[in-house]
């Protein structure tokens, strides 16, 4: 199964809660955390990969020790704080045969001692899966599905709606989209704020205003973990074969994909 975004994949994304690129995003991180435990924790190549960053930063350290495989933590992080000691070590051992002033005029490195060689993998990952996710959005941004989806989904966050509105030529659409989403957020908010007033404690604040709460910081700051409801939408995938049986199935019958 691809673990690249499709056409299909944005827009049930779009019909989903949330920001649709995030959502894209943090199910590339969350498969490749689970790949890395379950078949690739031995893998040479990505463990250097993973040294070289000082492991994984500290929010997909935290989805990594959510996974609950403590041996994958285990074997991980002992390689990490091995190099760590031996790097120190090295630095000591420099230091011993180089001298005081040879020691204090030996050029640095960058970064300083312990630096990070490299990015964190699982962020590169989401990374790409975003700029990916923002690809297919431009390209059928205008096609009638996405218009559809746009109309009831939940606004991009500020950080992918800034990339998505300054590439190229934004479609009116998507722009439409950003402005009712964060309208709507706003006067939920303030509804919220009403109802908290001493003077209307006897207003009941509806299911959509205390969702606001956690959905207007979500629409500044975007949101990395994987949301629970996902993993319905990964299961559909697989059970239709995949996005290139998809293709397959599109070929066969002599459709296109809208913009193809």
């Amino acid at each position: 199964m691809s673990t690249e975004a499709t056409f299909e994949d944005l827009v049930d994304a779009l019909e989903r809660p949330g920001c649709a690129v995030c959502r894209l995003a943090a199910r590339r991180a969350d498969r490749m955390l689970g790949s890395y435990i379950y078949e690739h924790v031995n893998d040479v190549e990505l463990r250097a990969r993973i040294r070289a960053a000082r492991g994984f930063c500290e929010t997909h350290a935290g989805h990594l020790l959510a996974k609950l495989d403590a041996l994958a933590v285990a074997i991980t992080y002992r390689d990490i704080l091995n190099t760590l000691v031996e790097e120190l070590d090295g630095r000591l051992r420099e230091g011993a045969l180089q001298g005081g002033m040879l020691a204090r005029l030996r050029p640095r490195r960058r970064g300083g001692p312990l630096a990070a060689a490299a990015r964190c993998p699982v962020c590169e990952a989401e990374a790409q899966a975003a700029g990916r996710a923002l690809d297919v959005l431009a390209l059928h941004a205008e096609s009638a599905a996405v218009e559809a989806a746009l109309r009831g989904a939940a606004p991009l966050c500020l950080p992918h709606a800034r990339i998505a509105l300054s590439r190229g030529r934004p479609s009116a659409a998507l722009r439409e989209h950003q402005r009712r989403g964060w309208s709507a957020l706003r006067d939920r908010l303030l509804e919220f704020i009403r109802k908290s007033d001493h003077n209307h404690r006897w207003d009941k604040l509806t299911d959509a205003e205390r969702a606001a709460i956690v959905g207007g910081v979500r629409a500044v700051t975007g949101a990395r973990a994987r949301p629970g409801d996902d993993v319905r939408a990964e299961t559909r995938k697989l059970r239709r074969g995949g996005t290139n049986a998809v293709r397959a199935n599109r070929r066969r019958r002599g459709s296109r994909p809208p913009g193809g």
